[in-house]
């Protein structure tokens, strides 16, 4: 038997999407899109030019092998590997199997924006990871896409993060609430934590990057971390936009911020969550200038 603490890996099927294609009619889909996976990442031959040299042929994408799916065949495929790959029942195989799941879900989703059509197509990718009912490994693997800095980049990560500028608040205020619930897989809450600690900083930073006063400031050449204004607010001059963003920002992560204090403080949470809560909220005061620091550093 399954320990409990490993079932959750498991999806059902009514999870994804409501699919209605059973996993064996998903069987030729999966393989088509694992064929072309791989034909596309096949290391090009060389042929000879004049005089013998090696030319490597040129790299040929396969964006025409695309043309007949939709966003829905790779659900259907995705449905597919999930169910013809459980996790094992030994926790001594566990981490090999997730690093082969890793890679079977690198090759499903490396070309799903080429299929997407629709906002639907994005939200149906949300929709997976809020359900608690979808296997903790392909909600963290959406997860960690979901942001720069946690994974390499890719066509995949490019297309998730893309969609998530114009919606992040939504997107954090769901994470909060994954992060809170008692009932949630530990693991898709640990990736949580660290979405929101890469979110963070990749958005202070693009904030400061696009300041005029800072972009045309004489010793452009030092570089600017916004920890420079927790203890001097006026360091550096800012435009007011900046300023009025950067108040937002600072009460924004302080939300989230006391809600990781509290995880951090309570000894009903499982030791591994208190940790990775505590891991986060020093970063968050060592580097942000947070609104409500002295609530949370308990001053």
């Amino acid at each position: 038997m399954i320990p409990r603490s490993m079932r959750r890996l498991l999806l059902p099927i009514h999870a994804l999407l409501l699919i209605s294609l059973s996993a064996s009619a998903a069987h030729p889909v999966w393989k088509t899109i694992e064929a072309i996976f791989r034909t596309d990442r096949a290391v090009p031959q060389s042929r000879h030019g004049e005089g013998g040299q090696n030319h490597p042929e040129e790299h040929t994408f396969l964006f025409d092998s695309f043309a007949d799916l939709e966003s829905k065949d790779f659900l259907n495929g995705l449905a597919f590997v999930l169910s013809k790959y459980p996790p094992p029942a030994s926790p001594d195989a566990l981490p090999a199997y997730r690093r082969s799941m890793d890679h079977k879900l690198r090759m499903l989703f490396e070309y799903y924006p080429l299929a997407a059509r629709s906002p639907e197509d994005f939200t149906a990718l949300l929709d997976l990871i809020y359900d608690a009912g979808n296997a903790a490994i392909l909600r963290v693997f959406l997860l960690r896409h979901a942001t720069t800095g946690l994974e390499p980049q890719s066509t995949f990560g490019n297309y998730m993060q893309g969609h998530l500028e114009h919606d992040g608040e939504a997107f954090v205020k769901k994470l909060i609430e994954v992060i809170q619930l008692p009932q949630e897989s530990k693991a898709v809450q640990l990736a949580a934590m660290d979405v929101l600690l890469a979110r963070t900083e990749h958005e202070y930073a693009a904030l400061l990057a696009s300041d005029a006063l800072l972009i045309n400031r004489s010793d452009k050449e030092t570089p600017v971390h916004v920890r420079q204004f927790i203890t001097k607010p006026d360091a550096l001059p800012v435009s007011r936009r900046t300023q009025i963003l950067l108040q937002r920002k600072n009460e924004a992560v302080g939300a989230w911020a006391k809600t990781l204090k509290a995880i951090a403080d309570n000894g009903q949470r499982d030791p591994a969550l208190r940790a990775k809560a505590r891991e986060v909220l020093d970063v968050v005061l060592a580097d942000y200038p947070i609104a409500n620091r002295d609530e949370i550093q308990g001053h």
